[in-house]
């Protein structure tokens, strides 16, 4: 299966090989490095789950154990609504296959909600009928602007 990232409400950066992708509609941001990083670099290339495994498989070795990491990770970024399904590609997308010369480490994605209120008060966020920008008027209700 091939996935995206579920954009218009998740964006992400890269920064010295550290994903940071945030949730716009629930203010929830994470953190993915290391093999994460690159798993997410695959599917944000159009790579399905299997060439991701595989990809991961002759950078780190032919363990069950990365196969099955990168599955969880992959399954952890669907349940977060991080990633959607895709529309599937014709072309296999061009995935680094050189040997990492490392040991393998699981891929981890970690959740902050620390920010969440802050995240939360966009303005954009309290757009309604009349759109943006409006102000209340004294009475709760929109004025003019």
């Amino acid at each position: 299966m091939r996935f995206k990232v579920n954009t218009p409400p998740v964006i992400h950066q890269t920064l010295d090989g550290e994903v940071i992708v945030v949730d716009l509609d629930s203010g929830t941001y994470y953190s993915i490095a290391g093999t994460g990083a690159e798993i997410w670099a695959a599917i944000e290339a159009g790579a399905t789950t299997e060439e991701a495994i595989l990809s991961m498989q002759r950078r780190y070795g032919d363990d069950e154990e990365v196969g099955a990491a990168v599955s969880r990770f992959v399954e952890e970024l669907v349940a977060g609504d991080l990633i959607v399904t895709a529309a599937e590609r014709t072309e296999a997308p061009a995935l680094p296959e050189e040997p990492a010369g490392e040991r393998f480490v699981p891929p981890t994605l970690t959740r902050y909600t620390d920010m969440q209120e802050l995240l939360m008060l966009d303005p954009i966020h309290e757009v309604d009928e009349n759109g943006w920008p409006n102000s209340l008027d004294r009475t709760g209700q929109a004025g003019e602007g």
